[in-house]
Order: structure tokens, then C-alpha cells, then sequence
């Protein structure tokens, strides 16, 4: 069928698997590291989590480039529209947090401290 977001499954658990990652990778090193309680510093530990954030933003930016920005085609059902919409607020939500994370949290840091933004934001 025309419009199928063939391999969303696929990229939705490689996304799960590099949060979770991330997740713990900041509670077990970048904070105790931020806290000075292990080494080295913060800096080389955010570094060392950009390689995650990277590969997140282009998981991001195929999602939407399978889903066509989430256009729905003519015939989707209602499940499609809820696929799409709870996606579109996940993305958001994401590159949120990695704003914040920028802003507030990395950037105390300095430059080589900090994440990349706008990882999963529509150009339109």
C-alpha cells in the first residue's frame, strides 16, 4: 500500500536500545562525573555520548522521511493517525530534552561539553 512506514519498527527499536543507553550512561558517569566523584571530567563522558545523540537525530529525520512529516495518506485508519501523532509528540519531546540538556545541563561545560541541537525538528 502507497504510504506504509515500511521499517519504523526497526528504527523505533534501535532508537529504544541508544535511549536506554543514554539513560544509564548519564546516571552511572556523567553525573557522578559532573559531581567530580569519578574520572575524567564531564566533558570527555558528554563526548563520548554524542556519538548516541547522532545516530538519534538520524533515526528522527528518517522517521519523518518514511512518514512523509507525518502526512497521512488518503485511506489511513485511525490507529495510522494515533501512530502518527503519539510519534510526532515523541520527537518533540525529544529534541526537547536534548535542548535542555544543551542549555542548561551540557553547556556549563563549555563547547566541548555539549550535545547537538535540534535533533529531530521538522523543517516545515
Amino acid at each position: 500500500d502507497e504510504g506504509i512506514p515500511v521499517g519504523i519498527h526497526q528504527i523505533l527499536c534501535r532508537m529504544n536500545r541508544a535511549l536506554d543507553a543514554q539513560l544509564r550512561a548519564s546516571e552511572r558517569i556523567v553525573l557522578p562525573a559532573m559531581r567530580g566523584e569519578i574520572a575524567p571530567g564531564p566533558g570527555y563522558w558528554i563526548e563520548r555520548l554524542h556519538g548516541n545523540l547522532e545516530r538519534l537525530n538520524r533515526d528522527g529525520a528518517r522517521i519523518r522521511e518514511i512518514t512523509r512529516d507525518f502526512v497521512l495518506p488518503e485511506a489511513a485508519c485511525t490507529s495510522w493517525a494515533t501512530l502518527y501523532a503519539r510519534l510526532t509528540a515523541f520527537l518533540t519531546d525529544l529534541a526537547e530534552h536534548i535542548r535542555l540538556e544543551n542549555e542548561r545541563l551540557f553547556s556549563q561545560f563549555g563547547p566541548g561539553g555539549m550535545a547537538h541541537d535540534g535533533i529531530v525538528e521538522s523543517n516545515g
